[in-house]
């Protein structure tokens, strides 16, 4: 809701000096950013042709905080709420999506499904996964679908559970990811063509990749038939 005209005149002449601070940091931060995208747009873009999603959020970020700076200016405190609660929001998936695709540099899986599915995100499909209860609205809840795996792991080795849970989220990728939020739902008919499917199966091979990877770095060394097949039977 947009504030009174008397309001808005209120908290600018009661807080101009704060006015004054607030915008000079949206502007040191505005360039900084645009400083970090020619930097990342050449190292990335242009040297090694990767193309990740924060990199083209920026520049609409920047529009974003332009935006907060003038309704600071104007005294509309409820807008740079909205706003930055946007910014937050729309970094978490965006960050996510980069951190699940590119860290392990195993990308050829997505010659199977392209694009990964937190890139097309539409509009129907959101409303439908809300309608279902199918949001992960936090870190808790993906916790929670690592636990099995977790367990198996704790029951043949004895490593701490929390030492496992931290070691298997740094070598999880996006197959691993897709499986662990997974839901068996049915698609409509009518949202086909909006709600991505997948096949779990062909990503067991990738899903072997993270879960070795993770007891490697656990146990510290190389595995043995007996350490492979633990992981196999996993995934």
């Amino acid at each position: 809701m947009k504030e009174e005209p008397q309001t808005e005149n209120l908290v600018k002449t009661v807080l101009k000096d704060e006015i004054q601070e607030i915008n000079e940091i949206i502007e040191d931060f505005v360039a900084k950013l645009r400083q970090t995208r020619r930097k990342l747009r050449k190292k990335l873009l242009i040297k090694r042709n990767i193309f990740p999603l924060t990199l083209a959020y920026l520049p609409e970020m920047i529009s974003t905080l332009l935006v907060m700076k003038n309704c600071v200016s104007e005294g509309i405190v409820s807008t740079c709420y909205r706003e930055m609660r946007k910014i937050l929001e729309s970094l978490a998936w965006i960050i996510l999506d980069d951190i699940l695709l590119f860290k392990k540099k195993e990308m050829h899986w997505i010659d199977m499904y392209a694009p990964p599915p937190l890139r097309i995100p539409n509009k129907k499909w959101y409303e439908w996964a809300k309608e279902k209860g199918l949001i992960l609205k936090s870190l808790s809840q993906l916790k929670k679908s690592l636990k099995q795996i977790i367990e198996k792991i704790n029951e043949k080795y004895g490593w701490k559970k929390k030492q496992i849970s931290r070691t298997l989220l740094n070598n999880t990728t996006y197959p691993l990811f897709l499986i662990l939020i997974g839901a068996n739902e049915q698609i409509p008919t009518h949202l086909k063509d909006a709600v991505p499917l997948f096949n779990s199966k062909r990503f067991k091979m990738f899903v072997e990749r993270d879960l070795e990877r993770t007891i490697i770095q656990l146990k510290g060394g190389p595995l043995s038939d007996p350490d492979k097949e633990v992981y196999r039977r996993i995934s």
